[in-house]
């Protein structure tokens, strides 16, 4: 039983891991513009499927996988002058940007589709070290993906109390009328953010790869599986989107392991909504009036 129980707990927490990378995109994002990005997972199958096509061209390893978070970042950052500046910087409201966001997630899967197809890209694990514990053995790329993800944490965490960039961003999520009153923009800030959460998306489908591959249509459950996250943690707060991808993955795999696959899903939305019932803002969310 305990055995069963370590099987089901280290995919579990791999998973969550990846949710929560996704999940922090959420909450960058939402914090600064209250926008909802539902992009972040098509910046994740893009980074997934450019680092598995270069590494299939004969590229290395590791710089296919720089090259394609780079170059996620890089498009986030083109999307966002393209598309979201002019209405942002007007004024347009933030269904308005959902919409857009919508829109273009559709064109994205449109054009991935005319770009790779309908064939699934994999990679190899970033490392062959084999490991395990008990009896049980651990992915090659498990340790990779919880490395990832505290990586990023200290790297948010250093970015938002030591640079001038963080801390602004930081004003703009917590007191955004004090912020432009001291001369922070707020739609260089919105940019910022919103290529944080391409970059983290970028970061969250990639590392993954090697475990499950990935597609051209995988984007659309990177999203639902992050936004989750972060509502059910709470979209505000980057504490709340870590333990809501970590509970969700948890959950699921729990629940595959000891009542059967069948419900995984069912059972999960289930926590899903119960948690919202009981608290609306997530579970270490905190409501718009107490900000």
């Amino acid at each position: 039983m305990f055995s069963l129980f370590l099987e089901a707990l280290i995919p579990g927490l791999t998973q969550g891991c990846i949710y929560a990378l996704v999940a922090l995109g959420f909450v960058v994002l939402f914090s600064v513009t209250k926008m909802y990005h539902v992009m972040i997972g098509e910046f994740g199958m893009a980074g997934g499927m450019m680092g598995a096509t270069l590494y299939a061209a004969g590229m290395p390893l590791y710089a296919s996988v720089i090259i394609a978070i780079g170059s996620t970042t890089i498009i986030s950052a083109a999307i966002w002058y393209a598309v979201f500046h002019r209405p942002f910087a007007k004024g347009a409201s933030i269904m308005n940007l959902k919409l857009i966001t919508i829109a273009l997630t559709l064109v994205s899967v449109g054009i991935a589709y005319l770009i790779w197809g309908t064939n699934y890209k994999e990679l190899p694990p970033f490392s062959n070290i084999e490991l395990s514990l008990g009896t049980v053995r651990i992915d090659p790329q498990t340790p990779w993906i919880w490395g990832v993800l505290l990586l990023v944490v200290a790297g948010l965490s250093f970015l938002l109390d030591h640079t001038l960039v963080g801390k602004a961003l930081r004003a703009s999520a917590d007191q955004p009328t004090g912020a432009r009153l001291v001369g922070i923009n707020p739609n260089s800030m919105a940019f910022y953010a919103f290529v944080l959460a391409g970059a983290l998306g970028g970061i969250a489908g990639i590392v993954v790869v090697p475990i499950t591959m990935t597609y051209y249509a995988n984007g659309v459950f990177l999203t639902l599986s992050g936004l989750l996250a972060a509502m059910a943690g709470g979209p505000n707060r980057a504490e709340g989107a870590i333990m809501g991808g970590l509970f969700l993955g948890l959950i699921q795999s729990l629940v595959g392991a000891f009542i059967s696959s069948k419900y995984m899903t069912v059972i999960t939305l289930a926590c899903f909504i119960v948690i919202l019932l009981i608290r609306p803002q997530g579970i270490l969310g905190v409501k718009e009036e107490e900000l």
